[in-house]
C-alpha cells in the first residue's frame, strides 16, 4: 500500500498520510512536483562524489527507526534553524510513536563524528520503493551538507537492497527552498494525472511547459 500511495503523489508523516498540489511559500502561490529517482539510473554527480569524499571521516549506520534522548536533543538543536512560527515542534510529529514498525518498516541512518550524533535521516520502506521522511544534523555542521549528504546514502543504501524507487518528498516548479531536491541524475517528477517524467535537464527554466494542474489558474486568480 505505501508504494500505491507513493506512486500516486502521496507523502506521510507517521501514520498520517497526505497530498497537495498547490501551496503558498513567500507569500506566492507554487506547483507542488512529488518527486522520486529511478534508483538503478541514478549515479553521483561530480559535486555529490565531492561530498562523499569530503565526508568519509563520518561514521554512518542503518538500522530500524529510533526516538531517543539523543536523537530529541539534536532535533532540539536542528529545529532552532526555522523561524518561531514555522518551527518543529517534537520528532514524533514526523515519525510517530513506533517509527520503526509503523506505518510500515522504519529504517534511519545515523551519521557520527567521532561518536557523537551529527545526523539522522529517516525513512519508510515499501515493496519497491523508499520514501525519505524526515533528516535532523546539527547546525554547527551545516557545511558539509549533512541533508544532501544522508539522501545520497539513502541512495547507496535503496541500490544495495534492490529498491526500484527514491521518493525524496515534494519540491516546487518554481524555484525554492526545495530545489536541492532537484540536482539527482534519475530524477522524475510526478504531473498530478498519474503520469511520471524525467526532470528536464537544468530543472523548467529551459521553457518546458509546467505540468497542467486543473485549479492552478483558478487558484491563482484567487
Amino acid at each position: 500500500m505505501l508504494d500505491y500511495y507513493l506512486r500516486r503523489g502521496w507523502r506521510n508523516h507517521g501514520s498520517l498520510f497526505f497530498r497537495y498540489n498547490m501551496a503558498i511559500m513567500d507569500g506566492r502561490m507554487h506547483l507542488v512536483l512529488p518527486l522520486r529517482v529511478d534508483v538503478q539510473a541514478w549515479r553521483p554527480s561530480r559535486s555529490q562524489r565531492r561530498m562523499l569524499r569530503d565526508n568519509l571521516p563520518l561514521q554512518a549506520a542503518f538500522g530500524p527507526s529510533r526516538v531517543d534522548a539523543e536523537r530529541r536533543s539534536l532535533f532540539g538543536r536542528h529545529a532552532q534553524r526555522f523561524p518561531v512560527e514555522g518551527r518543529p515542534q517534537q520528532l514524533e510529529d514526523f515519525l510517530g510513536k513506533r517509527p520503526w514498525k509503523e506505518p510500515c518498516r522504519g529504517v534511519e541512518c545515523a551519521v557520527r563524528e567521532r561518536g557523537r550524533l551529527v545526523a539522522v535521516s529517516y525513512g519508510c520502506v515499501g515493496a519497491d520503493s523508499l520514501s525519505s521522511v524526515y533528516a535532523l544534523f546539527e547546525p554547527q555542521s551545516q557545511w558539509r551538507s549533512l541533508g544532501i549528504y544522508t539522501m545520497l546514502l539513502e541512495l547507496e543504501w535503496a541500490r544495495q537492497q534492490g529498491v526500484k524507487w527514491y521518493y525524496p518528498g515534494y519540491a516546487t516548479y518554481h524555484g525554492s527552498l526545495y530545489d536541492y531536491k532537484k540536482g539527482f541524475h534519475g530524477l522524475q517528477y510526478y504531473d498530478w494525472e498519474e503520469r511520471w517524467h524525467p526532470m528536464p535537464k537544468g530543472g523548467f527554466s529551459d521553457g518546458t511547459e509546467a505540468p497542467k494542474v486543473a485549479d492552478l489558474r483558478s487558484l491563482q486568480r484567487s
